[in-house]
């Protein structure tokens, strides 16, 4: 192959060279729209971050403020139940060797009315009710009230036969069905566990007697715990009965609201055939009750911070086996203040009678209303 002349390498074209061009440059309103979109995605990640702080914060918040309740009410119980074992001793005391009088217990370390009105204790948080269990109703099939207290709970007056059969098949010790009671057959028919044939043992046994269970919604709505004991013996006493059990007692208002006002004005009401009030006549009324509280009295501890009470009834039994004093039923219960105007004072620790008391406690006074 023949390489080529210089001539003819002369007259060779030059090589194209490719036109330079300039640069591309991204527009202004672009920059600034991709400015504007990484600040606001920075602006969503703080508002992010922002949001779960808040989280965090509140839940703390929220630990630490149920922590502090917690504490708190903690230490409601705690000063509560120091209060109340400090002021439970006291009443022990108090009427352990008191004399039983018309609505009191009075001895030689003071004085405890116990007709339901709230008893204020000095230097302590602390308030008290106390009441005689012979002013409530006895839960007996046979107690002066009862059919009363049934149909103010919400028993027809169609089931009163049935329920108190029922209970008298329950408390009594023989297995003789009443007309309307029930057995072990009938509690065996029913799934139920045998009567006792015995005498309750607190107010909740009532709710194991065949048919009584009917009321129990309509009874808890009426409260009606508060008008009856398993431990109130004897006659019902007048002198400490609430107004609504002598209601139940088939009193009418007036007569009631009278026997209350006597009580608490401290009247002295013979009981003889003259015992009137205004237009209400409480002869029939105080002749057929009691002349002094029972041993068995129901104590509810109250804490104004609180809205539970402690409540549980003390019985003295002097020298019965097991000591002077007996706790039955402690439970917690609603707190409930009573409106009434008068109230009493427990007696202070250093408590000495004077000489007029001293003289009145040799010699129990006549009247039922007696202070």
């Amino acid at each position: 192959m023949v390489p080529p002349s210089p001539a003819s390498r002369s007259r060779r074209l030059p090589m194209a060279v490719p036109e330079a061009r300039p640069m591309h440059r991204p527009s202004a309103s672009r920059i600034g729209g991709s400015a504007r979109r990484a600040r606001g995605y920075a602006l969503v990640i703080v508002l992010w971050v922002l949001a779960g702080l808040t989280v965090v914060a509140v839940s703390v918040a929220s630990n630490v403020r149920s922590q502090a309740l917690g504490i708190s009410q903690l230490r409601a119980r705690i000063e509560a139940e120091r209060a109340f074992l400090g002021t439970a001793s006291r009443i022990k005391v108090i009427g352990h060797q008191a004399q039983r009088l018309a609505a009191e217990l009075h001895g030689a370390r003071g004085k405890l009315h116990l007709d339901g009105r709230l008893t204020l204790v000095p230097n302590a948080p602390d308030q008290l009710v106390l009441q005689d269990a012979a002013g409530l109703i006895a839960l007996r099939f046979d107690a002066r009230g009862l059919p009363g207290l049934l149909s103010a709970c919400g028993a027809p007056q169609e089931s009163h036969d049935v329920l108190l059969d029922a209970l008298g098949d329950y408390v009594d010790a023989d297995r003789l069905k009443r007309l309307n009671g029930a057995e072990a057959f009938e509690y065996a028919a029913a799934g139920r566990a045998a009567p006792r044939n015995a005498a309750l043992l607190s107010r909740d046994e009532v709710w194991r007697v065949l048919g009584w269970d009917a009321i129990r919604a309509a009874w808890g709505a009426a409260a009606c715990d508060r008008w009856v004991s398993v431990r109130a013996v004897g006659a019902l006493n007048q002198s400490t009965a609430p107004l609504e059990v002598l209601q139940m007692l088939g009193m009418g208002s007036e007569q009631a609201a009278a026997l209350i006002n006597a009580r608490e004005s401290a009247l002295g009401i013979s009981d003889g055939p003259a015992a009137e009030l205004g237009t209400a006549n409480l002869a029939s009324v105080l002749a057929s009750g009691r002349r002094g509280v029972s041993p068995v009295m129901r104590v509810t501890h109250l804490m104004p911070s609180l809205e539970w009470a402690l409540q549980y009834e003390l019985e003295f039994t002097g020298s019965k086996p097991g000591g002077p004093w007996q706790v039955h039923e402690l439970r917690v219960v609603p707190a409930r203040v009573p409106d009434r105007a008068p109230k009493a004072s427990l007696p202070p620790t250093d408590y000495q009678p004077s000489e007029q008391e001293r003289v009145r406690l040799n010699a129990l006074s006549a009247s039922p209303f007696a202070r």
